[in-house]
């Protein structure tokens, strides 16, 4: 199988799929959306690493990103 995430390391442009993922047969495409909860919850745990009177730039867009799973049936 292959695993494909679109996403802005910052998060300062958010992706998401829309349109559905169109492939040939053999294969199939599944598409997964992140767990909001879990990004957030994330989010909240890297914000308190960050010092106050610090400017960080946290690299969390991959918390937020839909998630691709290509897999195909072994050819005969």
């Amino acid at each position: 199988g292959l695993e494909i995430r679109q996403y802005d390391p910052t998060f300062y442009v958010s992706y998401e799929i829309t349109r559905g993922v169109e492939i040939a047969a053999p294969c199939r495409a599944e598409i997964e959306k992140p767990d909001r909860a879990a990004a957030d919850a994330y989010v909240q745990k890297e914000l308190q690493s960050v010092p106050e009177d610090q400017f960080e730039v946290l690299e969390i867009g991959e918390q937020y990103a839909d998630r691709i799973s290509l897999t195909c049936e072994p050819s005969s």
